[in-house]
């Protein structure tokens, strides 16, 4: 077995394992069986994720927003604190790389209170002070200018904002963007999350962008709906660990599954449709 299909053959085992501990959540009331999901999906990924992030549960606050009560927080815990008050924790915007509401079946009740989270924690103003990324960024475009004798102002840059994923176990099958009303279309950008997954369905929801080459602050946004059936986990894993990467300063090179599982995306069947955005796209950078 070579790499890619070992790779593809522990996830495609970690759904059913993920799903099978799910259903022993034998419980009658429903907060209990959604905690019990949550530490699932706690346990899973701090078997995934890199020591530098934790993984806690509470609100992200930023100078002025809040967000809502959050299932999960990925954090790094190694750069910043986080206060525990009673019964709650405290995350600060500047550390949250990630929030992830997890639920137990796909409804339109659901997915309500996931877009009301989206757009609580969406434009959480966090202080931002150049770091190593935005020095060297400066450093080699002072430099490009001396070599090519042109002019350089300075860099605009819009910050990543949190990350923000949805964790569904069962339902979602019927769900299709053909269906999405214009209405609906036009709120994609400030309510829907990141990425969606629907695990048993095997489905995973995306935000994509599609960057100007001269200006990456700009061009076109797409919501990608991927029936990747049994490398939704991976597929899921993939992205949420790429946009936890995006956000973080690196001193060594960041890593994504993508590169080992190079035709991961040549055959999943995929829906598109472009949608509006308002404002610049996270993580883009324009000179002057």
């Amino acid at each position: 077995m070579n790499t890619q299909e070992l790779i593809k053959t522990f996830f495609s085992n970690k759904t059913k394992q993920l799903i099978a501990v799910s259903d022993q959540a034998i419980v009658e009331h429903s907060t209990l069986k959604g905690t019990h999901r949550e530490n699932i999906i706690d346990i899973y990924l701090k078997e995934i994720l890199p020591k530098r992030f934790s993984i806690g549960s509470g609100m992200v606050y930023g100078v002025i927003q809040k967000s809502k009560e959050a299932d999960l927080v990925i954090w790094d815990e190694q750069n910043y604190p986080e206060l525990k008050l009673l019964g709650h924790s405290m995350f600060f915007a500047e550390s949250a790389k990630a929030i992830i509401e997890v639920k137990t079946k796909w409804s339109t009740k659901e997915f309500k209170d996931i877009k009301t989270k989206v757009k609580a924690s969406k434009f959480m103003f966090r202080n931002h002070k150049p770091n190593v990324r935005d020095e060297i960024n400066q450093i080699w475009n002072e430099v490009s200018a001396i070599k090519y004798g042109t002019e350089f102002s300075g860099t605009l840059s819009s910050p990543h904002h949190i990350a923000f994923a949805g964790f569904i176990f069962y339902g979602g099958e019927k769900f299709n963007l053909s269906s999405l009303s214009k209405t609906e279309i036009e709120m994609i950008d400030e309510y829907y999350p990141d990425v969606l997954i629907f695990l048993n369905a095997g489905k995973v929801l995306v935000k994509e962008y599609e960057r100007d080459e001269e200006n990456t602050m700009t061009g076109k946004a797409t919501l990608n709906l991927y029936n990747s059936g049994e490398n939704t986990l991976l597929l899921f894993t993939s992205i949420i660990l790429g946009e936890i990467m995006e956000r973080t300063i690196l001193t060594e090179n960041p890593f994504y599954f993508t590169d080992y599982i190079y035709d991961l995306y040549q055959n999943i069947e995929r829906e598109q449709i472009e949608y509006p955005i308002n404002r610049y796209f996270p993580g883009g950078m324009k000179n002057f």
